[in-house]
């Protein structure tokens, strides 16, 4: 009678392990799912950046190309300014010269 006493409360203590134990397995379940959510976003935000730093990277590429055609184009603008300049000059002195020959004749 002891024994089946003793065997009663070791099956009340054993029951009452296993739903502990699966409270905390259901638990672990919830929590592992969890985590799961948060990596599975993060991992897609940081896809998202990596794509948003390929555009950004692009971007600024093609700013650098323009910026150096810019250049180009004011240095061609430059030269372009100096050579009429120069012309101008050439164009005046003989203007110049042919007066003073003109007023010496």
């Amino acid at each position: 009678r002891e024994m089946a006493k003793a065997n009663a409360r070791a099956c009340e203590r054993a029951s009452s392990a296993r739903d502990i134990a699966k409270a905390d397995a259901f638990e672990l379940r919830r929590q592992l799912k969890t985590l799961h959510d948060k990596c599975t976003r993060q991992e897609s935000q940081v896809s998202d950046a990596i794509r948003a730093a390929e555009g950004l990277k692009a971007r600024a590429e093609a700013a650098e190309a323009a910026a150096e055609h810019a250049q180009s184009c004011v240095m061609a603008a430059t030269e372009c300014e100096a050579t009429k300049q120069s012309e101008l000059v050439d164009r005046a002195r003989r203007e110049i010269l042919d007066a003073r020959a003109s007023v010496s004749a």
